[in-house]
């Protein structure tokens, strides 16, 4: 019995160090074969900016619908005042940010074409403020407007104000930004992202001669637009990790790929992570809006690191700040969001719902690849460079 039980002792430490033996070779091995590790999950697809429940959304193409009022728009002059007696409120979520003046302008230019009232509209500005905006929407609902288009903050207050409103029992058309059970209308954020994705990789191998040759790559983003406004990053950055794997990936360590925060300040961000990085020459920047564009400009000149042939700049907006900043060869392109057609889209959906008409839940505006090359085509005779304070 003792040497039975000597000889099955033997065998399970032996199994036990063969154990212990191939799960520290798989470890070593398994370390081996790791190229990175990964610090979260990237998005990979977009959603859509609202649900299934969507107040005054369906399907309607007959009298009266978008599109009846979409092709008056479009020509410039509606067939009546359609909007007489109506009222219209709209905030603006910065007026201090070109590209969202230009917008509200766009709104306010149809609104009138349609008959619209100085008397019977109110623009707001949100100011880039939460609170700001909170007050702002309980101003209109208290003036109880025909259609709110709420161009908020981010998508946690809008959810607040839609709430707020659905008690109210007003009607929100929420632009750009999502409002919790309302229509949207706004910018196709993937479709930005990818567009300049697809843009900066076919620069990076023109310009650099391949992705070895760049230093790092820059996501810009504004975490308080919230999710969908950060598809622009996330676009870009789902056709760049396609293209050349983990090395672009901010979520991946290691990796030349840097994600950068912008918030009302757009310079600070921009000294603070470059001056990381002091001995980066060809650079890759993926920018959310042009004044995060002209943040980082601004924040490379200080530093005496500007140089257009190693930053290739790719921003979204082409509004009057954009325009000139591709013309003059910051920008090296820019999704155009061609804040002078929201009226176009805005006006027909406001016009639609006021005269009882179900309207599309989410309606995108077109977006265009601008560069230097073909500006002219879609704002022909513009000469304007950008003008340095």
């Amino acid at each position: 019995m003792k040497k039975i039980s000597l000889t099955i002792s033997l065998v399970l430490v032996g199994l036990l160090v063969a154990m212990l033996g191939f799960a520290s070779g798989g470890t070593e091995q398994a370390g081996a074969k790791a190229e990175y590790t990964m610090k979260g999950e990237p998005i990979v697809e977009p959603k859509l900016p609202v649900g299934d429940d969507v107040a005054g959304a369906g399907k309607y193409t007959g009298e009266y619908s978008y599109d009846f009022f979409r092709k008056q728009a479009l020509a410039g002059k509606f067939d009546k005042d359609w909007a007489k007696g109506k009222k219209l409120a709209v905030t603006n979520l910065a007026a201090s940010v070109p590209i969202c003046t230009q917008i509200v302008e766009s709104i306010v230019k149809y609104w009138k074409l349609a008959g619209g009232t100085t008397e019977n509209t109110l623009v707001l500005d949100n100011a880039f403020d939460i609170n700001t905006t909170i007050k702002n929407a309980d101003a209109i609902l208290a003036w109880k407007p025909d259609v709110f288009i709420e161009y908020g903050v981010d998508e946690k207050s809008n959810t607040m104000i839609a709430r707020k409103a659905k008690e109210k029992g007003v009607w929100i058309l929420g632009l750009d930004v999502p409002a919790e059970g309302f229509p949207f209308m706004g910018g196709d954020n993937w479709a930005n992202g990818v567009l300049g994705g697809n843009y900066a990789i076919e620069q990076i191998q023109k310009r650099f001669g391949g992705i070895d040759k760049v230093d790092r790559v820059y996501y810009c983003w504004n975490p308080n637009f919230g999710e969908v406004v950060s598809y622009r990053m996330w676009g870009a950055h789902k056709v760049m990790v396609a293209k050349y794997g983990h090395v672009v990936d901010f979520l991946a360590t290691p990796s030349k790929a840097v994600q950068v925060e912008v918030n009302n300040d757009f310079q600070s961000p921009w000294m603070d992570v470059l001056a990381k990085y002091p001995d980066d020459k060809n650079i890759v920047v993926f920018s959310p809006y042009e004044a995060a564009s002209g943040g980082m400009y601004a924040a490379a000149k200080t530093l005496g690191r500007w140089d257009p042939k190693r930053i290739l700049l790719v921003s979204c907006g082409g509004d009057d700040l954009g325009r000139p900043l591709l013309r003059s060869g910051i920008t090296a392109a820019t999704a155009g969001w061609v804040p002078e057609t929201y009226g176009t889209f805005v006006i027909p959906l406001a016009l639609a719902h006021m005269y009882g008409k179900p309207i599309p839940s989410v309606t995108y505006l077109e977006h265009a690849l601008l560069t230097k090359d073909n500006l002219e085509k879609y704002y022909p005779g513009e000469t304007t460079l950008f003008a340095e304070k």
